[in-house]
């Protein structure tokens, strides 16, 4: 299954999907590739957000991240983004046994990957700042429309890929959730404090 179709499978037609993802081989090469093929999108569009379209300022004008500057924020939000799907998987493969499930870390791992699917898509808003998922309050709804999708495809994948009880799904969808909120909270924490290091230093060195 190519990555268009894979893409389009978990979120169109998820149920069916799923039981394809568990028969590819059971080995980190595949989902990985995948993810990296994804994160491709909000690297790219905030590249382009940051370095080409810019930010208004309060007094009117246009303000872009010189590209060095965009490039370096950008690589450590794609490291953060990787790194948050390895450690959510983590809290997937561990909470498994408790459901009635198997732990398999390469499952778990497709399992956040598909979940991570329609925000990763939802991304290339980024492409113009005040549409990105966090710049405005219409971004902000599309953003929490997208993460509730994300943990409807993490509901259907968890009993499929993982095993689980179906009756305990939801549950089992809830603590992992929670240790995602914790997870991704941190390192958007971390991005934070990062991006707003770099905006001071841009901006001291025009001053």
């Amino acid at each position: 299954m190519n990555i268009f179709d894979k893409v389009m499978g978990i979120l169109l037609k998820t149920n069916e999907t799923l039981p394809q993802l568990k028969e590819e081989s059971n080995t980190l090469q595949q989902p990985m590739f995948y993810l990296a093929i994804l994160a491709l999108i909000p690297f790219m569009a905030t590249f382009i957000g940051y370095s080409a379209v810019g930010f208004d300022t309060s007094a009117g004008s246009n303000f872009r991240l010189p590209v060095t500057s965009s490039l370096i924020h950008i690589i450590i939000q794609l490291l953060l983004t990787v790194g948050g799907v390895f450690l959510t998987a983590l809290i997937v493969n561990y909470m498994a046994p408790k459901f009635g499930g198997k732990e398999n870390y390469p499952n778990a791992f497709k399992a956040v990957s598909c979940a991570c699917t329609p925000s990763l898509i939802g991304s290339v808003l980024a492409i113009h700042p005040k549409m990105s998922l966090l710049g405005s309050w219409s971004g902000f709804v599309i953003g929490l429309i997208i993460a509730i999708y994300g943990l409807y495809i993490l509901y259907q994948a968890l009993p499929v890929l993982m095993e689980s009880s179906k009756t305990s799904a939801f549950t089992y969808t809830l603590i992992v959730a929670v240790g995602g909120i914790v997870i991704w909270g941190g390192l958007a924490a971390i991005n934070n404090l990062i991006a707003i290091n770099i905006f001071n230093k841009v901006i001291s060195g025009l001053m």
